[in-house]
C-alpha cells in the first residue's frame, strides 16, 4: 500500500493528528517527493482551519466536542509545523510548478499560518501557470482572474467553465492523485464554474 492510501485511509476516519505524524515520517523517508510536502501543507492547513466545521458537521458523533477541543489545543504547534513545512518545500520546490499551484491554492485557505502573504500565494499561482501553461487545472488561474475584470473576455471564461463541467473534462484526472488537496481543487473550480454559468451549486 502506497503512502498516499495510507494518508486517506487516516483522514477517512478523522485521524488527521495521525495523518500529519505519518506525514512527517514520510518527508523524513523521501525529502525530494514533492507530493509529500503538498499533502502535509494541506493536511495542516485543512486541520487548523476547518476543525470546528468538520465535527460539527461532516463527522458529528457524540465525542465530536472533545476532538474538537484537542484540535483546538494543536493549533499553535500545527501553525509552527506549518510554517516549517512551507519554508523547507518552497526552498526546495520553488520552480515546481505543482507545489507552487497545489501549495498556493491551500495557502489561500488563511495564509499567515505559512508565514506569507495574499500577494505571496497569489504569485505561486501565476508562476504555476507560467512553469506550465498547456496545463488545464493551472489555467484556471488566468480565467478566474479574467472572470474578475470588468471588462474581459466572458465567452472565453464561460468555455472554459463549460469544459470544466463537461464529462470528458480533463481535471478530474489531473487531481486523480492529490488526495485531500485534489478534492478541494476539484470542488473549488467545479462551483466557480457553475458560478460563472449561472448553475445552482450543490
Amino acid at each position: 500500500m502506497i503512502w498516499k492510501e495510507k494518508v486517506r485511509i487516516l483522514e477517512q476516519l478523522d485521524n488527521f493528528d495521525v495523518a500529519i505524524f505519518y506525514l512527517e515520517q514520510v518527508i523524513k523517508e523521501h525529502p525530494d517527493d514533492v507530493d509529500a510536502y503538498i499533502f502535509m501543507l494541506f493536511r495542516l492547513m485543512d486541520t487548523i482551519v476547518e476543525h470546528a466545521c468538520h465535527f460539527a458537521n461532516v463527522s458529528k458523533t457524540p465525542v465530536s466536542d472533545i476532538k474538537k477541543k484537542y484540535y483546538d489545543s494543536k493549533e499553535d504547534e500545527y501553525e509552527v509545523l506549518a510554517k516549517k513545512y512551507f519554508k523547507e518545500g518552497y526552498a526546495k520546490f520553488s520552480d515546481n510548478a505543482e507545489f507552487l499551484f497545489y501549495v498556493g491554492v491551500t495557502a489561500a485557505m488563511s495564509e499567515w499560518y505559512f508565514g506569507i502573504d495574499t500577494k505571496d500565494y497569489e504569485h505561486m499561482l501565476d508562476k504555476a501557470l507560467l512553469l506550465d501553461s498547456d496545463n488545464f487545472l493551472y489555467q484556471s488561474v488566468y480565467y478566474r482572474g479574467l472572470d474578475q475584470k470588468i471588462e474581459c473576455n466572458k465567452k472565453a471564461v464561460r468555455e472554459y467553465a463549460q469544459t470544466v463541467l463537461n464529462e470528458h473534462s480533463p481535471i478530474r484526472s489531473i487531481l486523480a492523485d492529490k488526495g485531500a488537496v485534489g478534492e478541494c481543487c476539484l470542488e473549488l473550480i467545479i462551483n466557480w464554474s457553475k458560478e460563472v454559468l449561472g448553475l445552482p451549486i450543490s
